[in-house]
């Protein structure tokens, strides 16, 4: 269900209200506890496409195993997110764990550890038209740090 109250601002109404409307260098961070899949299905393709780069933290992926409503949600997004623009690096965050999926692959059944929230970079697909550009930006953003000191890697 898409947000309709008057307590959430969309990410169109904001753009319309700081008139940013009408750049094209922005970067957006998007960290709203779960509620990005709504988001982003609201805003409009052109308001996405002002982003030069887009961070989002998608949340509760674990979602992924037990509800095909979620998957058909994650990806819709994915499909409306990469219409103009690329990932560039995926981080898994360590501070809400993991879950496993199994898969069968020829005779065997595997596993497959999967975080259940990630931060996924995305490049609007005309600003990595320099391909120097694009390596230096996956080799800054693909370091290794910790979400959370205390908490193990995943």
């Amino acid at each position: 269900m898409l947000f309709r109250s008057p307590k959430y601002l969309t990410l169109d109404a904001a753009m319309q209200t700081a008139k940013l409307t009408k750049s094209r260098f922005l970067i957006l961070k998007l960290d709203i506890e779960g509620h990005e899949y709504q988001s982003l299905l609201q805003c409009a393709d052109q308001v996405l496409k002002l982003f030069k780069y887009i961070v989002i933290e998608f949340h509760n992926l674990n979602e992924i195993k037990y509800s095909r409503q979620f998957r058909n949600l994650l990806k819709s997004c994915m499909s409306k997110l990469l219409n103009n623009h690329q990932v560039i690096s995926a981080v898994a965050n360590n501070a809400t764990g993991e879950f496993n999926i199994f898969y069968k692959n020829k005779w065997k059944i595997k596993r497959l550890k999967f975080p259940t929230t990630m931060e996924i970079s995305f490049a609007r697909r005309d600003a990595l038209k320099n391909f120097k550009e694009r390596n230096n930006l996956r080799e800054n953003l693909n370091f290794q740090s910790k979400n959370v000191l205390n908490k193990k890697s995943i």
